[in-house]
């Protein structure tokens, strides 16, 4: 509860069994999206925030780092550092299933997504920036790998999506994307 800023208060908390690298809402704010590490993916029930529950999971079979939703809030984009992109059909809370992946082996870290989301802009540890054709989510293609000097961490795309912010752990990396829109 921040509404006194001077003395912001703690109103709930859900505990996990590994830690949490990242969390996102549902678009009308009932659901939170949970990457807990070797957990996977955990759903919970925020409605009530004194008292959130799990609602459900999928264990993404490595150490689950970045989550993004689809605008519909019926597909969770997984980055795994262990198995790269996991796409999981969240539309049954209770009983996510995964739709398709795409095995990044040095480490998928973060995710942009295009704002027509076929296309995922994910942060390979080791070798820079991945980009996937995500469109068919069964059959995720690899568009172009981009080299950068030094590990890929986070990843956001301008608001005309023409080029991607790569932060790195020696600075950031501005990659001209427009080339894409027609892809």
């Amino acid at each position: 509860d921040v509404s006194d800023p001077t003395n912001p208060k703690k109103i709930g908390y859900f505990h996990t069994k590994d830690y949490v690298t990242s969390i996102t809402l549902s678009n009308d704010e009932t659901k939170a999206y949970l990457a807990a590490g070797t957990i996977g993916l955990d759903i919970l029930n925020v409605i009530d925030p004194t008292n959130p529950k799990k609602i459900g999971s999928f264990n993404t079979a490595g150490y689950a780092e970045y989550i993004a939703l689809s605008n519909d809030g019926t597909k969770a984009f997984v980055t795994d550092d262990d198995n790269g992109l996991i796409i999981i059909d969240i539309s049954d809370s209770a009983n996510p299933k995964k739709i398709g992946s795409y095995k990044i082996t040095n480490g998928a870290y973060n995710i942009a997504l295009s704002s027509d989301e076929t296309k995922a802009f994910v942060t390979d540890w080791e070798k820079g920036l991945v980009i996937l054709d995500v469109s068919d989510p069964e059959n995720i293609k690899e568009i172009k790998r981009i080299s950068m000097d030094g590990s890929a961490k986070n990843v956001t795309l301008s608001k005309d999506e023409t080029k991607a912010f790569v932060a790195t752990e020696r600075g950031v990396v501005i990659v001209d994307i427009s080339a894409l829109k027609w892809l």
